[in-house]
């Protein structure tokens, strides 16, 4: 679960009066793909010092679908690693090395794409 390994990614029970409803409604949505998808709990309890993927880039992945107005429905695997990797790309002033090693992760753990190409041309 997300609470073991990163802590602080929990909601309170009652919204806060500074977020809307749907807000928080749709921020429980996606601790709730985090939480229950398997590959990415595999990722993170593998990447225990937030080599790869800390709270900031998580976030910035929830304000990504956010702006895409995503609906909760369509928070899927893929696209959260999909905007994972546009988050390291553009939040991350580090080498190419994070993004690489994610998506070499992404390919040996899901046969969602099967090649770096195909990975690309759909992130594009």
């Amino acid at each position: 679960m997300v609470n073991a390994t990163m802590p602080h990614l929990t909601l309170h029970q009652t919204p806060s009066p500074n977020i809307s409803t749907s807000v928080y409604d749709t921020l429980q949505k996606y601790l709730t793909l985090i939480s229950t998808d398997q590959l990415i709990q595999v990722l993170l309890q593998c990447d225990r010092n937030n080599q790869v993927v800390d709270k900031w880039l998580i976030a910035i992945v929830f304000e990504y679908f956010q702006r895409s107005k995503l609906h909760h429905h369509q928070f899927t695997r893929e696209k959260f690693f999909i905007a994972l990797y546009l988050a390291i790309e553009f939040e991350e002033d580090e080498d190419r090395k994070v993004k690489d090693v994610l998506l070499d992760y992404m390919l040996h753990h899901d046969n969602i794409w099967t090649s770096k190409r195909q990975f690309i041309k759909k992130k594009d």
